[in-house]
């Protein structure tokens, strides 16, 4: 799902991340899903927003 690559992703930034590290990480995590999807940035901010805490402007952590 997004939610786990997502969630991979910013595990692998050691627990938050910047947006723009999010949609890299996430681009090579899940080339299948980013490639597949054109729209892929704007479903990863509705994921971000849905699940995950904003502790900065364009900052996330997977931490509730």
């Amino acid at each position: 799902t997004w939610r786990s690559v997502i969630t991979m992703a910013v595990n692998r930034a050691g627990g938050e991340a910047q947006l723009s590290q999010i949609y890299d990480l996430v681009e090579r995590i899940a080339p299948d899903k980013t490639g597949q999807n054109q729209n892929y940035r704007a479903k990863i901010r509705q994921q971000l927003q849905y699940h995950f805490t904003r502790i900065a402007e364009g900052r996330y952590t997977n931490q509730n």
